[in-house]
């Protein structure tokens, strides 16, 4: 058997895939396949040809484990199990990362490539379709449909934008329905109330019709912070995330604090046409604060952004810090917006999310 005999028997295979666990196996049997034919001295045409389809079986890969996220399940061996976000995925994240990468690129400009370097006689591997897809996502990034008035301070990355400046100022440039959920952690004190005043606002006009709002709040102004909040949007769920180690001492009320809630609204009706069912009870998580002392942690936000929000949806956060739920909306597959006052905080959110 040739190997452009095996190329057509794999790409056939390819048809018949159902799990991302399968693709993943057929992965690693064209890259022997590769292996094996400069072994053999095959042309450069013949071994671009497994590259191509090695690629497409990538991304049809990170399709099928993002339908396994929005089902709330992953397939495996035709078996479904329950999954959760943060947990065992069918495929390491920075394969998936790469694998996005490469379907945003898309497959018309990725074979472009690799019949130009066939033509010249040239072998082509991923990892050079992959710089080349980081470099012309770097170079359209401002053309996106959803494109905000950047700013001096702004920086732009691969699936993500951070602007600079006050959020009460700053979500004035984001366009109306452009956000499909805002992921965030506002100041708790009676004292910044009005922030949440604001933030409700805001969230109804950029929130796109059935988008979700979650603020992770304290308890002793929750009666306030609800009443803001329901001003604009709907009342969805109260989540709950378990608090690592001994109860935070609450003097005020002589109470042992061992949860936090995250607080689910609306922009109109709940979307249970899109969202699945899933519990209320958030991971545990250990306490991170070698940021900065307000630092969260990322996995909570992850499995919320996980349940309520579109794959490859854009994920606000109008209070940054230094980027968590940025890296949690990245993870999930969906692109970030935030919005970073502190200079400082501001500098540390950009190299996280450049990092990623």
């Amino acid at each position: 058997m040739s190997t452009l005999d095996r190329v057509d028997a794999a790409r056939a295979r390819l048809a018949q895939i159902e799990t991302a666990e399968d693709a993943s196996d057929l992965v690693d049997d064209l890259e022997r396949l590769r292996e094996y034919g400069r072994i053999i001295d095959a042309a450069p045409g013949e071994i671009n040809e497994i590259t191509f389809l090695k690629v497409e079986t990538r991304i049809k890969r990170v399709d099928l484990v993002e339908a396994g996220q929005a089902d709330g399940i992953f397939r495996k061996k035709g078996q479904r199990a329950d999954v959760r976000p943060g947990e065992h995925l069918p495929v390491p994240a920075p394969r998936l990362a790469e694998d996005r990468v490469l379907r945003r690129h898309g497959l018309d400009e990725i074979r472009a490539a690799i019949d130009d370097a066939t033509a010249r006689q040239r072998e082509v591997i991923e990892k050079q379709l992959l710089d080349l897809a980081r470099r012309r996502r770097a170079q359209t990034a401002d053309a996106d449909a959803r494109a905000i008035q950047l700013g001096i301070g702004d920086i732009t990355g691969d699936g993500w934008t951070l602007l600079a400046g006050d959020m009460r100022q700053r979500l004035d440039d984001i366009p109306d329905g452009a956000v499909d959920m805002i992921v965030t952690d506002p100041p708790y004190p009676a004292e910044s109330m009005p922030l949440w005043t604001d933030l409700a606002e805001h969230a109804k006009r950029v929130l796109a019709p059935k988008g979700v709002l979650v603020a992770l709040s304290g308890k002793i102004m929750l009666a306030d912070v609800i009443a803001q909040l329901a001003e604009h949007l709907s009342y969805g769920w109260v989540y709950c995330q378990p608090l690592p180690g001994p109860s935070s001492r609450i003097a005020a009320r002589h109470i042992g604090q061992e949860w936090k809630p995250w607080l689910a609204f609306s922009n109109g009706p709940w979307p249970s046409g899109r969202v699945d069912w899933h519990g209320d009870m958030l991971h545990g998580v250990p306490k991170l604060k070698e940021l900065y002392h307000w630092q969260q942690s990322e996995q909570p936000a992850g499995e919320l952004i996980v349940r309520l929000s579109p794959v490859n949806g854009v994920v606000l956060d109008p209070f940054t810090g230094t980027g968590t739920y940025g890296l949690a909306a990245l993870r999930a597959g969906r692109r970030f917006l935030g919005v970073e006052a502190d200079k400082t905080r501001h500098a540390k959110a950009a190299e996280r999310l450049g990092a990623w």
